[in-house]
């Protein structure tokens, strides 16, 4: 096993769910620090996880600020932080939608010192957090986050469904999911010509994500 962890975060924060990796787009490795010896024989790719956790009653009230990270890996580097990431930011918000900087340079380069490896979204909800894996299709990453309610005796919460772009965590132009549920894509999924990246669920808290 490696001396060094692959990512270290804040212990605050702990990471409950299991990982999913994707091959890294080229809108990545087009910028990323160019792969020589070994690593000519692998495939680049992206991490993608969250912070949070919901194992027990005891957890409910957590008011960790919690996040959600898409870390770029050539097996070239381990130990990375927060420090090596990119925050990406919202541009746009209502109580029930939000949509994230589209083109958010991450600072990918080809100078491997200098190289930022990703990016990672604060979750801005009290009490939002991540517990089930994401999904990545294309080069879109689609994740769900939950707010349970705080009482002991309550099971229920509400939580957000989320899709952003694998590069840099972004909306991505054009709808890309039915974000207003009128069974197709249009205008009323979008921004300003601009996915929304996350939707308030009206019910319960939402599950790991699928798509049918």
């Amino acid at each position: 096993s490696p001396v060094k962890p692959f990512f270290k975060g804040d212990k605050t924060r702990p990471i409950t769910a299991t990982p999913t990796v994707g091959i890294a787009p080229a809108s990545v490795t087009d910028l990323a620090p160019i792969r020589t010896g070994v690593l000519e024989r692998t495939h680049p790719v992206m991490v993608f996880f969250g912070s949070g956790r919901l194992l027990a009653d005891a957890n409910k009230a957590a008011s960790i600020v919690n996040r959600f990270y898409g870390v770029y890996d050539d097996g070239s580097k381990l130990g990375l932080t927060e420090a090596d990431l990119t925050v990406q930011q919202k541009t746009y918000s209502t109580p029930t939608a939000r949509v994230y900087q589209n083109d958010l340079e991450v600072g990918y380069t080809r100078s491997a010192s200098s190289s930022k490896r990703g990016w990672y979204i604060t979750l801005p909800d009290a009490g939002e957090r991540v517990i089930d894996r994401a999904l990545v299709k294309g080069e879109l990453v689609y994740f769900n986050t939950v707010i349970p309610d705080t009482s002991t005796c309550d099971a229920g919460g509400k939580g957000w469904e989320n899709v952003v772009q694998m590069a840099n965590g972004g909306s991505a132009r054009g709808a890309q999911w039915d974000f207003n549920q009128n069974g197709s894509l249009d205008a009323g999924d979008t921004h300003a010509g601009i996915s929304f990246a996350g939707r308030r669920c009206e019910t319960g808290q939402p599950g790991a994500p699928k798509i049918i």
